[in-house]
């Protein structure tokens, strides 16, 4: 069962076909040396109610702390940014949550200090 502070990967493996995305954002995830729960949705019916339970129309899924981030291509975009911000250092999971961005916002609307 997740805590507070983890990451989520929520991916689609499936008997005949694996998701590249999903096999990107895992490879992401292990090379910033992030801990995270790798949750294989392993049939077409686990993979449709997951995304109608979440509201998306595709897999994988990020989740860090409980919040969504998106995809590979913001997971991508979640891992520069929480390097950005320490300097080229591994991002630890406290420091990549405080980069998450807010359910329901989008970067066109949120504020930054």
């Amino acid at each position: 069962m997740a805590k507070d502070n983890d990451i989520i990967l929520h991916r689609m493996v499936l008997a005949d076909h694996v998701c590249p995305f999903g096999l990107l954002a895992k490879r992401m995830l292990e090379d910033a040396g992030l801990p995270f729960e790798d949750h294989l949705l392993t049939s077409r019916d686990e993979v449709d109610a997951f995304k109608g339970e979440h509201k998306v129309a595709t897999t994988p899924q990020v989740f860090v702390d409980g919040e969504r981030i998106g995809g590979s291509e913001e997971l991508a975009q979640f891992l520069e940014t929480a390097e950005q911000q320490n300097q080229g250092q591994r991002p630890t999971v406290p420091q990549a949550c405080s980069n998450a961005p807010t359910s329901g916002m989008n970067s066109a609307t949120s504020t930054r200090s």
